[in-house]
C-alpha cells in the first residue's frame, strides 16, 4: 500500500534499469489531506515504514491495522484500544451496557452542566437588577 517499484529503462546503470527504487506517496495537511508528498527510497522497508509513519500522522487513533504495510511495528498504538475492548467485553452486559452506561454518563453530565449554566445566568439576572 503506498509504495510502488520504479525502474529507469534508459537508464545505464543495470541496477537502476532492472531492479530501481521504491516510491511513496503520502498525504498530509488538512482534512481533504490535500497535501502530497512524493519520496523515494533504496529499500522496500523504508519505504514501508515511511508510508506507515504518514498513515499514522494522518489518521492518529483512527488508525486500523489494515490501514498498514507492517502493523507489526505499531503494536504499541493499538494495545491500548486491546485492552479497553478486552475489559468491555468482560462488562456485564457486554457492549451494549458499556455504551448504556456511557450514554448515561454523557446524560448526567449534560444535565449538570445545564444545571450550572441556568445558576450562573440566575445569579448573573440579580446582579443586573441590583
Amino acid at each position: 500500500k503506498g509504495v510502488r517499484n520504479v525502474t529507469d529503462d534508459a537508464s545505464d546503470d543495470g541496477w537502476a534499469r532492472h531492479v530501481g527504487w521504491y516510491a511513496m506517496t503520502s498525504m498530509s495537511g488538512g482534512e481533504d489531506g490535500d497535501n502530497e508528498k512524493k519520496r523515494e527510497f533504496t529499500y522496500l522497508s523504508e519505504a514501508l515504514r515511511a508510508y506507515d509513519a504518514s498513515v499514522v500522522r494522518r489518521k492518529g487513533t483512527g488508525t486500523k491495522r489494515s490501514d498498514l504495510n507492517l502493523p507489526e511495528d505499531w503494536e504499541l498504538l493499538f494495545r491500548e484500544e486491546e485492552r479497553l475492548r478486552e475489559a468491555i467485553k468482560r462488562l456485564p452486559g457486554g457492549r451494549k451496557s458499556w455504551e448504556k452506561k456511557r450514554r448515561e454518563e454523557d446524560e448526567e453530565y449534560e444535565r449538570k452542566r445545564q444545571a450550572k449554566r441556568k445558576r450562573e445566568e440566575e445569579e448573573a439576572r440579580k446582579r443586573h437588577e441590583k
